[in-house]
């Protein structure tokens, strides 16, 4: 192979490569964590070091030193910082008992990184362990039945953050994300401009996962033994001493007796000055269980297919519709920001943080993607199956049940690796040769007229021309 083709050849194939590659680390990083979360195999390499924080106020609910899982340096100036998620305690009594599970205590598990050659970004996993979406900050501990306990979520989350600071050069990155998943997911609304004051410089973005929780009331709210997750958040939040998290321009829009509202990213998310985009359903599981409390929901389980229509009745139906409407209407009230463009990937899938599938032609994290580099664009992808008052199909996004009506799909990875993973390979992997092999017939044709002297294409020329003008003598003739 000569020296030209052999350098075009190579431009080829890393133009390929970085094309097929474009997405930004941090994007590849919540992909990876992301999948994890949802089952899939993930792109992992080793296991993420557990650090505690040097913050002596920063401890979990049985008073433990908190700590957070770091990965290795990669050499990259992109950092995602991903706050787990695990409900809320309401009561004193709850959280006791939550303090004395791995919930409540400090490195209770582990977490894998993403590989190096997947992602450069450096990711810190931050355990959740306080029971209120790091909100708490009670100054010294609470006796429960002789024992103590602690609300420090927001010393932790300070505490996590100085120690990046002042150990391992977080004040330095290019990019943040801060990001979270159910409760991590409500804890990054609160926490982004808090993080912005201390970062600043920084480009710093939020991605909410499962965590634009509704203050909403249905008719079953009252039925229930049970406070809704609306109910009891209020009351733990003045437990847990959760009034820091509170934005001021929020707060000054309502009044005192009303503040608790800005605990919601309903009344909230439209005073955060860093750009968010937000990964949700509007049927989230989560919600139509714990928030409207759906009678239907509840006696189903867990399991994501277990949901069929035909267990609802048409009140529940209906507050299930209801719900789902109030929640995109409460979204979109939000996301119109004339300072900053905010983003969202709403899905109709009645699920809680599991998005699999596509809208429009992208999955969630190609749209988280989008929005990391559109700075300058709103960046909405919307699902509007299960909105029409008819039932129709979802087949855009599987593994789920959508709203209302469609087809369940059985738990498992397998029809989302037939979108994403192995069917998805096959099938960019034939566009990929196609278009190698017609750039690389472009690129020999190219060549070859390159390298023909300047006798033939005279010679060739002298011949063509004689033809034309024989054409044209013979066309003159007749």
């Amino acid at each position: 192979m000569s020296a030209v083709r052999r350098n075009a050849f190579l431009a080829i194939i890393t133009l390929v490569f970085t094309y097929c590659d474009a997405m930004t680390d941090v994007a590849k990083a919540l992909e990876v964590i992301m999948a994890g979360a949802n089952g899939e195999r993930a792109e992992v390499k080793t296991p993420a070091t557990y650090v505690l924080t040097e913050d002596p106020m920063a401890k979990c609910l049985d008073g433990s030193q908190y700590g957070y899982f770091l990965c290795p340096e990669t050499g990259g100036s992109e950092w995602l910082i991903w706050m787990q998620g695990g409900g809320w305690c309401y009561t004193d009594e709850e959280c006791y008992a939550r303090a004395r599970t791995a919930k409540g205590r400090s490195e209770s598990g582990t977490h894998k990184c993403p590989d190096p050659k997947h992602t450069k970004a450096r990711v810190v996993f931050m355990e959740y362990c306080d029971g209120a979406s790091f909100s708490g900050s009670v100054a010294q501990p609470v006796k429960h039945n002789g024992k103590e306990i602690y609300y420090r979520g927001l010393n932790n989350f300070d505490g996590t953050i100085a120690h990046l600071q002042k150990h391992h050069g977080l004040s330095e990155a290019s990019r943040v994300v801060l990001g979270g998943s159910s409760a991590g997911g409500l804890a990054t609304f609160y926490h982004l401009d808090r993080l912005m004051e201390k970062l600043p410089g920084v480009d710093l973005l939020g991605v909410p996962v499962s965590g634009f929780f509704l203050d909403y009331k249905s008719v079953f709210s009252d039925t229930s033994d049970k406070p809704s997750f609306a109910d009891g958040a209020i009351p733990a939040a003045q437990m847990q001493n959760s009034q820091a998290v509170i934005l001021d321009d929020c707060r000054s829009q309502f009044k005192p007796a009303e503040s608790y509202k800005c605990l919601f990213p309903q009344d909230m998310a439209m005073y955060i000055r860093p750009r968010w985009f937000a990964i949700n359903s509007a049927y989230d599981e989560f919600s139509l269980r714990y928030i409207a409390m759906v009678p239907c929901v509840n006696k189903d389980g867990n399991k994501r297919s277990s949901l069929k229509k035909s267990s609802c009745s048409k009140q529940e139906d209906d507050v299930i519709r209801d719900f789902g409407n109030k929640f995109l209407e409460l979204f979109n009230n939000v996301i119109k920001d004339d300072r900053v463009f905010n983003g969202g990937y709403i899905s109709s899938c009645i699920s809680h943080g599991t998005f699999l599938g596509e809208i429009n032609g992208k999955d969630s994290i190609e749209a988280f993607d989008e929005f990391v580099t559109q700075e300058n664009k709103e960046i909405k992808y919307i699902s509007k199956c299960g909105l029409a008052k008819t039932d129709g199909p979802c087949s855009r996004e599987p593994i789920c049940l959508p709203f209302p009506g469609g087809t369940p799909v059985p738990d498992g990875w397998d029809a989302y690796n037939r979108g994403r993973g192995a069917g998805a390979l096959i099938q960019n992997g034939v566009t990929i040769i196609a278009v190698i092999a017609g750039i690389l017939f472009c690129t020999c044709f190219w060549i070859r007229r390159r390298k023909k002297t300047p006798g033939q294409t005279q010679r060739r020329n002298r011949q063509g021309g004689g033809k034309r003008r024989r054409r044209i003598s013979s066309g003159r003739g007749r």
